[in-house]
């Protein structure tokens, strides 16, 4: 199965230069190596200026394909993928780049044309105690979806507006397309309404979420009865829940809204039956023996200080790991970079580094040599990142 990236930076302005951050690239390469332990495979869709980087970082993807995105431009961040989604003909696996897939996920089992991550949306009902609470929920809802649905509502008579299911809006950070004439239809009509709607779309924080989330969505629910039955016996996602549930109660206020102090902790959901064949084969020789399994719905890891960290570096976690804007924390930059040098060796991470050094002398972009997640990593490990740390 081929296994895919897509990705153009979407900067505001013109602040050069057109590169993926540093911050996320530890992300992006942890994703890349990943897939290639996993799968054996993994293309970069990407336009000839970010393939340069990648290049010359070296980050190991199978190919990196130039040909449909070239010479796109947009303000939507998941415009690239859905220009992807458009044309490819052949089943895949869409992963984004701050999706860490850490046990093979097999989709042989499953009978939906196209599976996803997770709902977009997650809320607790049950604990949710507070007007507060449920109006931020709800105010989410209408900046993702509801205010731009409504807002055309005359073009979305035929998908029937007011019996739409939120809860079954699909998290795209993984998308396993099996029918890809059916994705390339639904993309096809959301792209046309994207484009008769790009001033406003664009103008709202999440409007390239609506499109590729939602619309995507309900038009395959239209065009194609079997993923609607999918869709009502919730079979089109790969998780129950979300991915990961964060507690953000160890935000540190005083810095900035992603860093965390310890104690921290999160939630990992796990995945349904059947998605991670490793585990369904323990499973069943448990079986076999004689004992009862009873499955957990998911995972706590509590991290209380700096070696609790470290320990994570070489976790599996519960097979996949999304830290979604968390990936901009130095907690998870620097998870990331000890999961390569652990998983895969530190000449990956110093590759990333010492690019980026030459790429702010070279911009003289006045930005500090060390991020705050290499920084992080160095106090935790003691490793440095001059290049007379090279191994």
């Amino acid at each position: 199965m081929k296994v895919i990236h897509s990705y153009i930076p979407t900067v505001p302005g013109d602040y050069p230069p057109p590169i993926v951050w540093k911050e996320l690239m530890y992300g992006q390469m942890l994703s890349a190596l990943l897939a290639q332990r996993e799968y054996g495979n993994i293309t970069l869709y990407t336009n000839k200026t970010i393939a340069k980087q990648i290049e010359e970082i070296g980050v190991p993807y199978t190919e990196i394909d130039t040909t449909v995105l070239d010479g796109v431009v947009s303000k939507s961040y998941t415009y690239p993928k859905m220009k992807v989604f458009e044309q490819l003909t052949l089943p895949y696996l869409h992963i984004d780049t701050d999706t860490y897939i850490f046990s093979k996920i097999d989709f042989n089992h499953t009978t939906s044309p196209v599976v996803y991550a997770h709902s977009d949306q997650h809320v607790d009902f049950q604990n949710i105690t507070s007007s507060p609470a449920l109006s931020r929920y709800i105010n989410n809802i209408s900046k993702c979806y509801t205010s731009l649905f409504f807002l055309h509502e005359e073009e979305h008579a035929a998908l029937d507006p007011m019996n739409v299911d939120l809860f079954k809006i699909p998290n795209g950070n993984l998308t396993y397309v099996k029918d890809t004439a059916l994705m390339r239809h639904a993309t096809r009509r959301a792209l046309d309404y994207y484009n008769r709607h790009k001033e406003v779309v664009d103008r709202n924080t999440y409007g390239g979420v609506y499109v590729e989330q939602m619309l995507i969505h309900l038009y395959m629910m239209q065009d194609s009865p079997k993923y609607y039955q999918s869709v009502q016996n919730n079979e089109h996602f790969t998780c129950d829940d979300v991915f990961m549930q964060f507690d953000y109660v160890s935000k540190d206020e005083s810095v900035d809204y992603l860093h965390y102090k310890f104690p921290f902790s999160f939630k990992l959901h796990t995945l349904k039956d059947g998605f991670i064949p490793s585990i369904e084969t323990r499973v069943q020789q448990i079986k076999n023996a004689g004992y009862r399994v009873e499955k957990k719905k998911y995972k706590e890891y509590i991290v209380n200080d700096g070696q609790d960290l470290k320990n994570l570096f070489k976790d599996r976690f519960t097979g996949v790991l999304h830290p979604s804007f968390n990936k901009w924390a130095p907690i998870f930059e620097c998870l990331a970079i000890g999961a390569i040098v652990e998983q895969f060796g530190p000449e990956h991470i110093q590759r990333v580094h010492n690019y980026f050094t030459t790429v702010w002398d070279k911009h003289k972009i006045n930005l500090p040599e060390m991020s705050r997640g290499e920084l992080l990593y160095e106090e935790l490990t003691g490793y440095k990142f001059k290049p007379s740390a090279v191994l």
